[in-house]
C-alpha cells in the first residue's frame, strides 16, 4: 500500500477500526493531506460519530478554511443530525472548491428539496444538465452525479442511460451500481435492480 492510499481500501471494505488508525496516523504525519482528512471524516460519518466529525472538521478548518472536502463532510454530519440550514451553508462553502463542486451542489439541492425549497433546488439540478452538455464528462463519478440530478428532475430514462454510461466508464464504481439499483427499485423493476445489486456485491 502506498502512503497516498493508506487506509482507503480499509474504509471502502468497512474495516473502520483499521481505517481509523491508519488515517489518523496519516493526518498526524501530514496535516495537509486532504485525501486522508476526508477519508477520516468519512469513517466518523459512516460509524455515526457525528459529534467527533464536527469537532475534527472544525479543527481542520481553522488551519485550512477553504478545504472543500472538509466543509462537505461537515455538511453531511449536520444533515444527518437534522441541522439542514447549517448543512446547506456548508455545502455551499464546499462547492467553492472545484474538486468537490458537483457533489456539494447536488447535496445542497437535495436538502433544499427536503426543506420545501423546490425552485432553487430545481435550478441546481438543471445546472447538472448544462454541465453535461457543456463538458461531456467521462468519469463514472461525474456521470453518476448527473444521473442523480436527472432522477430528481424525473427524467428517469435519461438517468438510466447515464448510470449505464457511468458503469461502462468504471464497472468498479459502486455508487453507479447502487444508484441504478435504487432507480429501478423506485420504479418497481425489482429484477433489474437485483442485477445491479449483484454486480455491486
Amino acid at each position: 500500500q502506498s502512503p497516498e492510499t493508506t487506509g482507503l481500501a480499509e474504509l471502502k471494505k468497512g474495516d473502520y477500526d483499521t481505517a481509523f488508525k491508519l488515517l489518523s496516523a496519516r493526518v498526524a504525519a501530514n496535516p495537509n493531506d486532504a485525501v486522508a482528512q476526508r477519508a477520516l471524516l468519512r469513517v466518523y460519518l459512516e460509524t455515526g460519530r457525528y459529534t467527533e466529525l464536527e469537532t475534527t472538521a472544525k479543527r481542520l478548518l481553522q488551519k485550512s478554511p477553504y478545504a472543500g472536502a472538509v466543509h462537505h463532510e461537515l455538511g453531511e454530519a449536520l444533515a444527518a443530525t437534522g441541522r439542514y440550514a447549517e448543512a446547506i451553508a456548508e455545502f455551499e462553502r464546499a462547492a467553492a472548491a472545484a474538486s468537490i463542486k458537483l457533489e456539494s451542489d447536488l447535496r445542497r439541492a437535495e436538502l433544499l428539496d427536503l426543506t420545501g425549497q423546490e425552485a432553487p433546488a430545481k435550478a441546481i439540478y438543471e445546472s447538472f444538465v448544462r454541465f453535461y452538455t457543456d463538458n461531456n464528462p467521462r468519469t463514472a463519478r461525474e456521470l453518476t452525479l448527473v444521473a442523480r440530478a436527472l432522477v430528481h428532475l424525473e427524467r428517469f430514462q435519461d438517468a438510466n442511460d447515464m448510470y449505464r454510461s457511468a458503469i461502462e466508464a468504471d464497472p468498479q464504481y459502486l455508487d453507479a451500481q447502487l444508484g441504478a439499483a435504487e432507480l429501478f427499485t423506485a420504479k418497481y423493476a425489482y429484477s433489474d435492480a437485483t442485477l445491479f445489486l449483484e454486480d455491486a456485491l
